[in-house]
């Protein structure tokens, strides 16, 4: 390597970039022929640092199991730019080792968020290796929840422009902003907060529509109108 390789993976494992991995043996996993499998972890965490997924995510209430080893400390999941699960604070895995994973709950975290968003883990007090981050959904939804929704073609949220909607804002303002609300059988839809219109129902006249699912309906076009009927 030339003098000038600079080193980014303090772990030094898999990859040289800004992600520093470490390696650790899931016992678990043991066969006839090995004691187990090596994973590589996210490990040498400072405070205030994160890293971010963006994935396709639908309101709900989850629960979140974190795999971890160390200490333990404090951190918090943002998802589209909220703070979903306020502060979670993990305890010490067994004896505090660095190389003994375990499983922390959570047991029901609240997402408001709808479409591809950005889905990110805050360390704001670590003391650990973080293993993985699984979300499972529960079977409820949150309906009166206030909601933005990013469209996946520009990046823009959905607001509203005359009857229709459109994806034009840069930031989630308070014409961006929609309730979700069930419809009965399973089914729900999305009212803006600012004109009331309901995506994917008819709202002339006082009457309206049942709507089809708010997943099939809510999706934006680069710089074009949704109807609103």
């Amino acid at each position: 390597m030339g003098s000038g390789f600079q080193s980014w993976n303090t772990g030094w494992i898999t990859r040289n970039d800004g992600v520093d991995l470490v390696t650790w043996k899931d016992t678990s996993l043991r066969t006839k022929t090995s004691t187990g499998i090596v994973k590589s972890a996210i490990g040498y965490i400072d405070a205030g640092e994160w890293t971010q997924y963006t994935t396709q995510v639908t309101p709900g209430n989850y629960q979140v199991q974190i795999t971890y080893s160390g200490p333990g400390g404090d951190l918090h999941i943002e998802v589209g730019g909220a703070n979903a699960s306020g502060t979670i604070t993990l305890p010490p895995s067994p004896n505090g080792d660095w190389s003994r994973f375990s499983t922390f709950t959570v047991p029901n975290v609240t997402v408001t968020s709808f479409g591809q968003v950005p889905v990110r883990l805050v360390f704001d007090k670590p003391s650990y290796n973080i293993d993985s981050v699984r979300f499972t959904a529960l079977n409820s939804v949150p309906t009166g929840q206030t909601l933005t929704i990013l469209a996946e073609s520009n990046n823009a949220f959905v607001t509203t422009q005359g009857p229709q909607l459109v994806s034009s804002e840069a930031a989630a303002g308070t014409a961006s902003k929609f309730t979700l609300l069930s419809v009965g059988n399973g089914l729900y839809t999305i009212q803006n907060t600012v004109t009331g219109l309901y995506i994917g129902l008819a709202a002339s006249g006082g009457r309206s529509r049942r709507a089809p699912n708010c997943r099939a309906s809510s999706r934006a076009r680069r710089n074009g109108p949704i109807s609103s009927r």
